[in-house]
This record gives C-alpha cells, structure tokens and sequence, in this order.
C-alpha cells in the first residue's frame, strides 16, 4: 500500500516444500529487483541467547562460488573468459554492497519489530555466508533469520500471530527503505 508501483512475489504462498534452485530461479526469471528469504533459525540443542541476524553472500571464497553458480546455471567454471569474469566480478562487487544495503535495513527493522515483543532479543547483525540462494541470486538478496525457534521465548513469541505479523512488518519496512533508498 504504502508502494503502490511495488509488485511483491512470493515463491510459496502454502507451507509447500519449494526447492532452494526453484526459489532462486523463480527470483531470476521474473527480473526480481530484489531477494529476500525470510527463514526461522534453530539450534541442535536450546541456546540461551537467540536473536535475528541477516545474511549477506560471503564472497571471500571466490572459486567457490564460481562453481556453484556455474553448477547452477549449466556451465563449467571454466567457460567463463576473462574480460567475463572481470565484468562478472565488477556486478558482484556492486551486488554485494547492494545487498548490504538492503540487509542493514532490514535487519535494523526486524529488530525493531521483535523488540516490541521480546525487549531484549539478540542483535546477532549482518552476517556473511554461502548460502544456496544468496550464491544463485541475480539480484541483491540476503537470507533472514528472524528468529530462534529453538530458543524458548522467541518460540512462545513465535505462536502468536501479533509477533509473526510484527515480524513480516518490520521486512517488508526495511524492504521499502531500501527500494526509497535506490531510486
């Protein structure tokens, strides 16, 4: 409402399994300008402190992810001439920070919103790592962890639709500074 020429689209509207290439691919097929996997964290045993962290691609193992993207999409790694990987390089670079942007942001105001239930909730930050959907992305995306589920106060939050609904708000406001932010 408040973006009246911003389209949303969801890769799953029902709890469905959807594959993490089906995500992904979907996001690059309809030229998203953005992508944002919204997921809950969990922990093999009950950790004290949980939190919300945003996840950015790590790009500090380059090789990797060359793979996995070539993997992805097809190709050998190896195909990829050089004046290609210098562009392709460049369009990371400007990706990345552009993910970044948008990761501060909505990480900013995911906390904001769980605070208003859960006052001292973990800031856990902006993170890096290689995840599957960040790596196949053509876009800025991040990964958001917006909570514990194994954490017993974020998971008793986590039953109440007012904290779900607090929660899906304060993405959707850093999604919406972000987009104000690039135009």
């Amino acid at each position: 409402k408040r973006m009246p020429d911003t389209r949303i689209l969801q890769t799953r509207t029902r709890d469905d399994f959807v594959s993490l290439e089906q995500r992904v691919a979907y996001a690059n097929s309809v030229g998203a300008d953005a992508f944002v996997s919204i997921h809950l964290n969990a922990a093999d045993e009950v950790v004290d402190k949980g939190g919300v962290a945003t996840f950015v691609l790590d790009t500090t193992n380059d090789r990797q992810a060359l793979r996995l993207a070539a993997r992805e999409n097809g190709t050998k790694s190896g195909d990829v001439g050089q004046l290609q990987q210098i562009l392709a390089g460049i369009h990371r670079k400007d990706q990345l920070d552009r993910s970044t942007v948008l990761a501060e942001l909505v990480q900013q105001t995911t906390l904001s919103a769980a605070r208003t239930h859960l006052p001292r909730i973990p800031d856990r930050g902006v993170k890096s790592a290689m995840f599957y959907v960040l790596v196949g992305a053509r876009m800025p995306a991040i990964l958001v962890e917006a909570s514990f589920i194994t954490q017993p106060d974020e998971n008793a939050q986590l039953a109440r639709p007012a904290y779900r609904q607090s929660l899906a708000e304060g993405i959707a406001e850093g999604v919406l500074r972000y987009a104000r932010a690039i135009q």
